[in-house]
């Protein structure tokens, strides 16, 4: 028994590590980033893509700022076809993550975070089978 253990323990197989759904990223973490994309190559899927997509202010010191980001309501509508728009929440730290269509694609949001008015319409393209990484400047100012 213990050279059983002996073996385990020595093993060179790596220890499973739960990575949640957090993603470890520097996009979106400086003002310069504000209202911009980056395509990467994605999970494939012949007809919609991710949309990795984080918000930033530029009211405060810190453009990632809670006070600002967290939890607000957005929504995206398609600009090829219209419908219906889908609406969404961001979670603690800004980030957003929608899996859309491929096409053309805007995301708007409104409304008052912490002493500020805030709103925005941000265009953006999905291309089937890729991540879109998009930063959102929330557009807010004193009211």
């Amino acid at each position: 028994m213990i050279p059983l253990i002996l073996l385990v323990a020595c093993s060179d197989d790596a220890l499973p590590v739960d990575s949640g759904s957090l993603e470890v990223s520097t996009y979106c973490d400086k003002p310069v980033q504000a209202d911009t994309i980056q395509v990467e190559d994605g999970d494939g899927d012949p007809s919609s893509g991710v949309v990795l997509g984080r918000l930033q202010t530029s009211v405060s010191t810190n453009v990632n700022d809670p006070q600002f980001v967290s939890f607000v309501d957005y929504l995206v509508q398609n600009r090829d076809v219209g419908g219906a728009a889908q609406r969404g929440r961001t979670d603690v730290d800004g980030n957003f993550t929608e899996r859309l269509g491929n096409g053309n694609w805007r995301i708007k949001l409104g409304g008052y975070q912490s002493d500020y008015y805030c709103a925005t319409e941000f265009d953006f393209s999905v291309q089937a089978g890729k991540t879109t990484r998009a930063c959102v400047d929330m557009g807010c100012a004193v009211p």
